[in-house]
């Protein structure tokens, strides 16, 4: 049995419950389409999809450890992400786990191609998002230059002729956590006493060690407004005194350090496609010390750690990861990116053709309109019988049913990304800063499928549509792999819908 969880989200007062419900409605009945037992629901409501700082998104991800079940269905990418590197790197975390991400509006399948598709949404949805943003910043601009309120409201703070001011029924929570915290007390201490006196936060939950964060270090409650530049000293009335906030600052700055000395991990993104050459044993990230307490991080293979004779030595996580970027993003760099974009825009237009017809569901849906009216006028004429009245339940069924899938399909329609839209996409992902992590995981997520490590060489696997694998040594990773010199076979690589690992 197919199961899944459907996550859903709406991003601010623009949007209601409506956008809820409609978004459930329509998850609802794809899964009872497609076969899928739909197990749980996570909602965020008036949460933006700029990031992935949302409780319910956040605790999705984390169930879906306990394998419980097996896909997430959202309306829309956009209800899941509109930032491409957090979905990428969100996506990845489901698929650890054994879950796959089902969009309703946006299937495209889970070949290459698909793939493909799915992350061209996903950057045109960052690219409208990104848009708006740019739209709607003048207004924000201007209100921040009277100090109105333009976002978040911390609390203790209301919001009254759009300026934030003091809440006489609330200030007691800030108030007690700064002096508290000020004087010494550990914030679980704080949390459990807010708890325990009967304070909530403003979702009305119980209060935790997380709640206070932000808190402790808005300088908001010190009078000072900021927006972007826009710094107005004394434009909002203070709460909290100077000595207190900074006496606060001073302790946060200690912890957060003592807590980054303990805690800091290495965040190993290859993982998953990173396998041994000589034996095939995937390669996992550990670390350890060296003799001068100095702490290294590496990909080590499974197979010597199993001790089944493999001697494959141990990669230098930064300098692998480093690499192997670097290879697949001078492959791509070789590519004709007109022939590469026309192409994908043709996919999108072969898949809608095979799963999408508008024109048909609106005559299925036009003729369950005309039986349900003519049995209707039955019933006028005659009384009816409970043979019209269950017939006319289910026409009612179905009609809501066809609403639904035609309002799904005529959205797949709409939303096709133009060969311009593509080729924007391309050129984002070339102009990638492969010196930041965060670079590199959104070229390792959206190009590479798997890497097979040799002492003297790599094997990355693209997606080549003639099953051919590129092989590229470490001393050729600055100029570009001769296997990669062919602008359609670099196409290939990205846009199969099949590779072969070569042996």
């Amino acid at each position: 049995m197919k199961t899944a969880v459907i996550y859903a989200r709406y991003s601010s007062d623009k949007q209601t419950e409506q956008s809820i419900e409609g978004q459930l409605y329509d998850c609802y009945n794809y899964a009872k389409q497609h076969g899928i037992t739909v197990v749980h629901e996570y909602i965020d409501r008036a949460m933006t999809g700029k990031n992935d700082d949302r409780p319910a998104f956040q605790q999705m991800i984390k169930d879906s450890a306990l394998h419980k079940w097996d896909n997430v269905l959202v309306w829309k990418l956009d209800r899941f992400a509109r930032n491409t590197i957090d979905s990428a790197i969100n996506r990845q975390a489901l698929s650890r786990n054994g879950v796959r991400l089902l969009s309703v509006m946006e299937s495209f399948g889970d070949d290459a191609s698909g793939q493909m598709m799915t992350h061209i949404i996903e950057a045109i949805n960052e690219y409208y998002s990104a848009d708006l943003r740019e739209k709607t910043i003048r207004g924000m601009r201007q209100s921040a230059m009277k100090a109105q309120t333009t976002g978040h409201i911390p609390l203790g703070y209301k919001v009254v002729d759009k300026k934030l001011v003091i809440d006489e029924d609330t200030r007691i929570i800030p108030e007690t956590v700064f002096s508290k915290y000020a004087a010494g007390e550990k914030l679980t201490d704080i949390a459990e006493y807010l708890n325990a006196h009967g304070y909530r936060n403003r979702r009305g939950h119980p209060f935790t060690v997380n709640s206070f964060y932000n808190m402790l270090s808005n300088e908001k409650y010190i009078g000072i407004y900021k927006y972007d530049d826009i710094v107005i000293e004394g434009g909002i009335p203070q709460m909290i005194p100077n000595e207190v906030f900074e006496a606060v600052r001073e302790k946060l700055i200690i912890n957060r350090k003592r807590a980054a000395k303990n805690t800091a991990k290495a965040d190993y993104y290859l993982s998953g496609k990173l396998y041994c050459g000589y034996c095939g044993e995937p390669m996992s990230g550990l670390s350890g010390k060296g003799r001068n307490g100095e702490k290294h991080y590496y990909y080590r293979c499974n197979g010597v750690q199993k001790k089944s004779g493999c001697h494959k030595k141990n990669e230098n996580k930064y300098i692998i990861e480093d690499e192997v970027c670097r290879a697949a993003r001078a492959a791509f760099e070789q590519m004709d990116k007109e022939e590469t974009a026309r192409t994908i825009h043709q996919l999108y237009l072969q898949e809608l053709s095979l799963e999408h017809d508008p024109a048909s569901l609106e005559k299925e849906l036009a003729d369950c309109i005309k039986q349900a009216e003519n049995i209707v006028e039955a019933i006028a004429k005659t009384g009816g019988n409970q043979i019209l009245y269950d017939r006319i339940n289910e026409l009612d069924e179905r009609k809501q049913q066809l609403q639904s899938t035609l309002r799904v399909s005529k959205a797949m329609c709409d939303n096709v990304p133009s060969v311009e839209q593509i080729k924007v996409f391309i050129d984002d992902i070339l102009a990638t800063d492969i010196n930041t992590t965060e670079g590199k995981k959104a070229i390792a997520e959206i190009m590479i499928s798997k890497v097979y490590v040799y002492d003297d060489k790599l094997t990355v696997i693209f997606k080549d549509k003639d099953g051919k694998s590129v092989d590229i040594p470490l001393s050729e990773i600055n100029s570009p792999p001769a296997d990669c010199a062919s602008s359609a076979e670099g196409s290939q690589a990205i846009l199969s819908t099949n590779h072969r690992e070569k042996v």
